[in-house]
């Protein structure tokens, strides 16, 4: 199905990459494409949007974003927590250049994650200043303006929650309009005011009327009762932000984490590996000292036999040759005198004994024992 979807999709658009990821909402978890079109094109028209849809809804649950390569790259700049986690290398499906390039190749750092709790906590701050205004100007029985207040801190929420778990916000001030779009995605946040309730729909209208009565009207009335009923909502969303962005945070932590580890297993083994070389350059100096390189032929190598001198090889030469010449079929050619036949294979077998690769059967051994260390690591 994977592979259907992603060639579909590379069909009917001009992709740049597609990743394939995990979309974690406490405990709800969807598959999730994210699709990045080549070039700078940041929507589709309604009739390339209506097939995409299509795809999608034939045989799947999985979601699916598009986004332009323009604007993915500089959310990834500016450590947006969605695209950290859905844009991972280790999550690419495809690739129009082949090469993990780019926001391709994109890999967590310990800097992007703290430059992400840095951002989150900035925006945090801001969104949480509406909150104190609503509550001092509640306290203070302007209701009115708390409510204004409390549809700013919500709207600033459901945005800000919408760029960092759907990749991109949606610019409204319709608290009811920003439900619907957050809905598939995260349902706690579209069912905040329950559709089914006459009273969550109540309070929706007046927080929706808030935002443009208390600044161009002044006929604009909400109950203290109404305004606890938002209040309530408010502090709900907030505990639901806090879950959502922790549990993100932590996934993102992880994903660092293992990619230090993994990093760490790397440089293990490259150190592993050098000791290994090192330990086997020793063997060959150590076991090795009687095979030299040819000065001349670089695949060639001679090797050294004990002698007291050139007229002893010569003659140890000479015996090796009689030695295959009494195994040849008798001695036909009696150009080749064996006068001693014993003596001569006598000095061959001593000849062989020497050449016996002693040296070479015990670098083998260690050889075998230092794998199986290494099998055993």
């Amino acid at each position: 199905m994977e592979n259907q979807i992603v060639s579909k999709i590379t069909g009917l658009l001009e992709v740049q990459c597609i990743y394939l990821s995990e979309l974690i909402i406490r405990k709800a978890r969807r598959p999730l494409y994210v699709i990045i079109l080549a070039g700078n094109c940041s929507s589709l028209t309604r009739e390339l949007a209506t097939m995409v849809a299509k795809i999608f809804q034939e045989g799947t649950t999985a979601l699916y974003r598009i986004f332009s390569l323009e604007y993915a790259s500089q959310q990834l700049k500016d450590h947006n927590l969605f695209f950290m986690e859905h844009c991972r290398s280790e999550c690419l499906k495809f690739s129009s250049s082949g090469e993990k390039s780019g926001i391709v190749a994109y890999a967590m750092t310990q800097y992007a994650f703290e430059n992400q709790l840095k951002r989150h906590q900035g925006e945090s701050n801001k969104i949480e200043a509406f909150k104190s205004g609503a509550e001092f100007f509640r306290k203070n029985q302007n209701h009115a303006q708390a409510a204004f207040m409390y549809h700013q801190y919500i709207e600033l929420w459901y945005r800000y929650l919408a760029l960092s778990f759907m990749g991109k916000e949606r610019k409204s001030h319709s608290i009811k309009e920003l439900q619907v779009y957050l809905k598939a995605f995260i349902p706690e946040l579209g069912t905040l005011f329950n559709s089914d309730t006459e009273e969550d729909q109540i309070v929706l209208k007046l927080l929706d009327e808030a935002y443009v009565s208390v600044r161009y009207k002044s006929n604009y009335h909400v109950s203290q009762d109404q305004l606890i009923a938002i209040q309530r909502k408010a502090n709900t969303l907030h505990e639901l932000a806090n879950e959502l962005f922790q549990e993100g945070q932590d996934r993102c932590l992880g994903f660092l984490e293992n990619q230090v580890h993994e990093s760490d297993f790397k440089s293990r083994n490259v150190l592993e590996d050098r000791n290994f070389l090192k330990t086997i350059k020793s063997l060959v100096k150590e076991h090795y000292h009687m095979l030299d390189p040819h000065p001349h032929r670089n695949e060639l190598f001679r090797f050294r036999v004990n002698t007291k001198g050139y007229l002893e090889t010569s003659f140890m030469i000479a015996s090796l040759l009689k030695v295959c010449a009494l195994a040849l079929d008798g001695q036909d050619d009696t150009n080749i005198m064996v006068n001693n036949a014993g003596g001569d294979v006598k000095e061959v077998l001593t000849l062989i004994l020497n050449l016996m690769p002693y040296e070479e059967m015990r670098f083998l051994d260690k050889m075998r024992s230092v794998i199986k260390e290494e099998k055993v690591k």
